[in-house]
């Protein structure tokens, strides 16, 4: 009995110190993650703005490889925009998105998110535009909320030609508030949407091409977020006419919080312009 007690303590030990060695390498590996992360998104944010300079430059001449350029800055911008949503899963798939859902004024969160977006959108020379009462306000985590609205932009901007409209709507129906992003860009076709409407997660799907998977990527994220909010996010699209894509929030029924961003709500209609200086920073 004595031999038995003491083979299950030492096993009891073993396993303690099993745990704890795969505590430090997973918290290691947590660590490594996010740093190698960041180490490959920081340069490749640099080849973004420094290609989507030059390929402004490109595209005033004939140049014979402006065509081989103009797919580098694809491939280019795609990695760079994988990065993004690979660190924004892998955070919230660790819990360290927490859902602190608070009463927003929708308003000025969009006119943030328009603002943020607004040095993508100028280089193609889209104007951004939002259409929404000054007096709705939703319940949403305010971290969440800016991820769905910065990858709906995000790929708003991506597909819509140069000169092209996006607009950002919201309307009440009955204790949702839904929001709207529409862009008169290119669509999309059947097989992409199909890929979209896919209920598997990204990984697991098989789409020919860069642009589906990362659109789906990002897609994935906005609409896990929106179901933790209770909500769901959907498309329609027209190919050669453009997309609107749908998501529901919870009206909130109490206070709301204001962002110091020094923009006030004067009319129900507003237009956002940028300019950039030609400089890299």
């Amino acid at each position: 009995m004595f031999n038995d007690i003491t083979e299950l303590k030492d096993n009891e030990a073993r396993l303690r110190e099993s745990a704890r060695q795969l505590s430090e390498l997973n918290s290691f590996k947590d660590k490594m993650f996010t740093l190698v992360a960041h180490d490959i998104r920081d340069p490749i944010a640099l080849l973004v703005s420094l290609t989507e300079l030059l390929g402004e430059e490109l595209a005033s001449t004939e140049d014979e490889h402006a065509e081989l350029f103009r797919e580098l800055q694809g491939q280019v911008q795609g990695t760079y925009h994988l990065v993004e949503n690979l660190l924004d899963w892998y955070r919230s798939q660790k819990g360290k998105v927490v859902f602190r859902p608070l009463g927003w004024n929708l308003q000025q969160v969009v006119r943030q998110s328009l603002s943020l977006a607004g040095a993508k959108a100028v280089m193609k020379q889209i104007r951004m535009t939002e259409r929404i009462d000054e007096k709705l306000t939703v319940s949403a985590d305010k971290e969440m909320l800016d991820l769905i609205l910065r990858n709906l932009l995000s790929n708003a901007i991506k597909f819509t030609g140069i000169g092209g409209v996006i607009e950002i709507g919201a309307v009440l129906e009955g204790d949702r508030i839904v929001v709207s992003v529409s862009d008169n860009g290119a669509g999309i076709d059947e097989k992409t949407a199909e890929v979209l409407r896919l209920d598997e997660p990204f990984f697991k799907v098989s789409a020919t091409g860069d642009d589906p998977g990362n659109a789906r990527f990002g897609l994935v994220l906005a609409s896990e977020f929106v179901s933790i909010h209770g909500g769901s996010l959907w498309f329609d699209s027209v190919p050669g006419v453009g997309t609107t894509f749908s998501f529901t929030l919870p009206r909130s029924t109490g206070g709301r919080n204001s962002l110091d961003d020094g923009m006030e709500a004067e009319t129900h209609e507003s237009e956002f312009w940028w300019t950039m200086s030609r400089r890299c920073i």
